[in-house]
């Protein structure tokens, strides 16, 4: 009997593991969650997509999300702002990566660009 309860368990550990996994985010999906929040105008979350956010001071904070709501008001005068973003290709090394996004804007105007990230902890970030 305890072998069952025991086989049973390492089951159900084994299938939790197999779940969880899927909520982790790979380099290509962490850039554009990041980009979405800038689509969104999220710039406290963007910001926070920032390797080592949690050490800088709340005032550098604050001026980084400044700078990226100007980023997002230069970009709606110059293109009627994002409309999407998605990962073309990724290379990853080790815990660091290169995500090349497509950046889509209003005006159909596509801007490719080259995100360096890398992984703090299990979480990848924006470099």
């Amino acid at each position: 009997m305890k072998y069952i309860i025991h086989v049973i368990l390492v089951l159900f550990l084994v299938i939790i593991g197999a779940s969880c996994s899927r909520w982790k985010l790979d380099a290509d999906s962490a850039a554009e969650k990041y980009y979405v929040f800038l689509m969104e105008e999220q710039c406290d979350k963007f910001v926070e997509g920032i390797a080592y956010c949690d050490s800088m001071p709340q005032g550098y904070k604050e001026q980084m999300c400044d700078l990226v709501s100007q980023y997002i008001e230069r970009e709606k005068k110059a293109h009627g702002g994002f409309v999407a973003a998605r990962a073309v290709e990724s290379q990853e090394d080790g815990d660091f990566a290169r995500v090349f996004l497509e950046v889509v804007f209003s005006d159909s105007t596509i801007e490719n660009i080259v995100l360096p990230m890398v992984k703090c902890g299990s979480v990848w970030k924006m470099q």
